[in-house]
């Protein structure tokens, strides 16, 4: 009845620490794929943004997700804008040309961008990337729980 209603996993009476050890490693791959979706990893590298009429916009950026990015820049940028983001990931080679929209915009001069297109390869590579920097993120004792096999 509960996977009917939309249940991805289930709890069943009477609870035990093993039994929910058991549904939680099982689960493990379907809550850490549900937190990427949402994890902003916090970063500091340069960028740059290109426009028609603005030309290069030179920017830092804060804080990256799969679907975008968080920037700081001096030169004022309006939400709607269509870019292209140039940027390079930390320890990996290569160089990222994202079309994206600027979405929001501040009075400080930070501003999030949307990807619109990265290529299927450059999606896989920003997602590993990101994926190791969540486990990362993660207590290790946490993950180690999650990691062992019983």
């Amino acid at each position: 009845m509960a996977f009917a209603a939309g249940s991805n996993f289930v709890l069943e009476r009477p609870l035990s620490a093993i039994s929910v050890g058991r549904t939680l490693k099982a689960a493990y791959g379907l809550i850490i794929r549900e937190r990427l979706r949402y994890f902003r990893c916090p970063i500091s590298i340069p960028a740059a943004i290109r426009e028609q009429e603005a030309g290069e916009i030179r920017c830092q950026a804060v804080n990256i997700s799969e679907g975008g990015m968080a920037v700081i820049s001096s030169v004022p940028l309006k939400p709607g804008m269509q870019v292209t983001l140039q940027f390079a990931i930390p320890g990996q080679g290569s160089q990222f040309a994202a079309q994206s929209e600027i979405c929001w915009c501040d009075e400080k001069g930070r501003s999030g961008l949307r990807f619109g297109a990265l290529s299927p390869e450059q999606k896989t590579e920003l997602k590993q990337w990101l994926s190791k920097r969540l486990e990362e993120s993660l207590p290790e004792s946490v993950a180690l729980k999650f990691r062992s096999t019983s």
